[in-house]
């Protein structure tokens, strides 16, 4: 009995035993397979995230792919005809370009003569274009004709090249408190100068130092029409404007155009009518005697061609034009002559010197962001800056052993495809190669004389014409009327003058003056 009870113990305790064995399998079991269903559930998360994150992926890379360049096309200017290899000059640009911003430029070059003419037109009949730089004098009446885009931000957010290099000078081209264009990175300012013909300076045995003003320039041509009766030494230096006009920029700060501004170099802030000046009248007197003496060319008022094209056919000698380090050697590729470029005045600067030219942003552009970053790359890339400027390397240019470019072996300026020679207006010129025959330093020359300009004491002014735009447009219509005809000595100053300053003072001048010295008197109080 005994031994039953023990058997029967031994087999209750073996039973206790296995129940607790299979409770402790069973808890295992349950807490294994929880363990694993969450590994399983969180690598599945895990190869979700990866899945969806490569699908996006491949997506972004698909839509990159798809996405097809901006087009933009750009507007520039040139002296000549239209470069015969643009379309190669356009393949190597893009190769730069389309990876960096993923646009595609359409260059489109305009000669100077022609210009204003089709760039208001484009502009007018809201044509297709991107980028253009502005002809002189034009870019605040742009503004005011609600033509151009305002890019101030887009320059805050794309342009961080364009501000560091235009510094201070940025401010040059605010209008009405904001940013529209900005200026090519070039000299900003210049004197008066006289470029002549090294040959014909050479044969005649002129003596330049003696040139040491405006009315000097009478002299230089009298030797040369004294000698070759046949010859008209001088043309105009701008086919927009008459021959005082190029003289006056580097001595009165315009205020953004002629009708009301600062005499003695912008050094006093008194609006003046320079038309009714006795400077003024006397310019007008001078260049009529000029012409009348066989100085100045026959059809200066008419010519369609710009002084280069003139000078290298032999139609003219002689031009204007501001002065800058390098300027001789500038001068002399686009004329196809040697040239001496004579400075008669000291250099200055004023607001008119930065709003010269501008390179905007037309209201026809439907992606302005895009076309701020293009103005950024050729403000801080040199290779886009260098082909626009000099064309392909190795076809159009090549450089010398001492650093400078020339044209590669039996390339000259008439034959090369592409010979924009404009490194002033392609963004930043510091950025361009040095052409052979200027110094290795002349942009460290060109920056030191921006540093030594006489600047207006109107520096950043701009006048916003909107509460006198019909007396605007009308005040400009005469002044077009006579400008180049009367600037340019080829009509009776006595005759004609009076007829001028009747209808300026009828189109509204005097409003203009008014209204232009109000908005100079309480910019001066806030100016730093």
């Amino acid at each position: 009995m005994s031994s039953n009870i023990d058997n029967f113990s031994i087999m209750k305790n073996s039973m206790s035993i296995m129940k607790r064995s299979m409770s402790i399998i069973v808890v295992l079991f349950i807490v294994t397979t929880i363990l694993f269903t969450a590994c399983s559930n969180s690598n599945s998360k895990k190869s979700d995230k990866s899945v969806v994150k490569s699908e996006e992926k491949l997506s972004n890379q698909s839509v990159a792919k798809k996405s097809k360049p901006t087009e933009l096309t750009m507007a520039y200017l040139i002296t000549g005809s239209q470069p015969t290899d643009l379309s190669l000059v356009e393949q190597e640009l893009n190769k730069i370009v389309t990876p960096k911003i993923n646009a595609k430029i359409k260059l489109l070059p305009i000669n100077f003569g022609v210009a204003q003419q089709q760039l208001n037109l484009m502009l007018s009949s809201n044509e297709k274009l991107d980028l253009m730089v502005t002809f002189p004098t034009s870019y605040t009446k742009l503004v005011g004709q609600g033509r151009l885009k305002e890019i101030g931000p887009l320059v805050d957010k794309y342009g961080k090249g364009i501000k560091s290099a235009l510094g201070k000078y940025l401010k040059g081209s605010t209008v009405n408190g904001k940013i529209y264009g900005v200026r090519p990175m070039s000299d900003f300012g210049g004197g008066g100068g006289l470029v002549i013909r090294k040959d014909i300076v050479d044969k005649y045995n002129i003596n330049l130092d003696n040139l040491k003003d405006f009315a000097g320039i009478g002299d230089v041509l009298k030797v040369i029409k004294d000698q070759d009766p046949n010859s008209t030494p001088l043309g105009r230096s701008n086919q927009s404007t008459g021959i005082i006009a190029t003289h006056l920029q580097v001595e009165t700060d315009l205020l953004g155009d002629e009708f009301g501004v600062l005499m003695d170099k912008g050094q006093n802030l008194k609006v003046t009518n320079m038309f009714e000046t006795s400077t003024y009248k006397n310019y007008l007197k001078l260049v009529r005697d000029w012409y009348q003496k066989g100085y100045i060319m026959k059809d200066v008022a008419t010519t369609k061609e710009d002084q280069h094209t003139l000078m290298k056919t032999g139609k003219i000698y002689a031009y204007l034009s501001p002065t800058k380090p390098g300027i001789d050697v500038q001068e002399s590729a686009l004329n196809g002559h040697k040239c001496y470029v004579k400075e008669y005045s000291e250099p200055f600067s004023a607001t008119n010197n930065i709003t010269i030219f501008q390179w905007v942003v037309p209201n026809a552009c439907n992606s302005p962001d895009v076309a701020v970053q293009m103005l950024n790359l050729m403000y801080t890339d040199k290779d886009v800056a260098n082909i626009l400027t000099w064309g392909v390397e190795g076809k159009h240019y090549e450089k010398k052993s001492d650093g400078t470019i020339g044209f590669p072996s039996g390339v000259t300026d008439k034959t090369s495809g592409y010979f924009v020679n404009e490194p002033w207006m392609m963004g930043n010129e510091f950025l361009t190669h040095v052409w052979n025959g200027n110094s290795t330093d002349i942009w460290k020359q060109v920056k030191e004389k921006n540093n030594k300009t006489l600047l207006s004491k109107a520096m950043g002014f701009a006048f916003d014409s909107n509460s006198v735009k019909s007396e605007a447009a009308a005040v400009t219509n005469v002044y077009n009327q006579y400008k180049i005809s009367m600037e340019s000595g080829a009509v009776d100053v006595d005759k004609i003058y009076p007829q001028f300053i009747e209808k300026m003072k009828a189109a509204g001048l005097e409003k203009i003056i008014a209204a232009k010295q109000q908005q100079l008197d309480k910019w001066a109080k806030t100016a730093k």
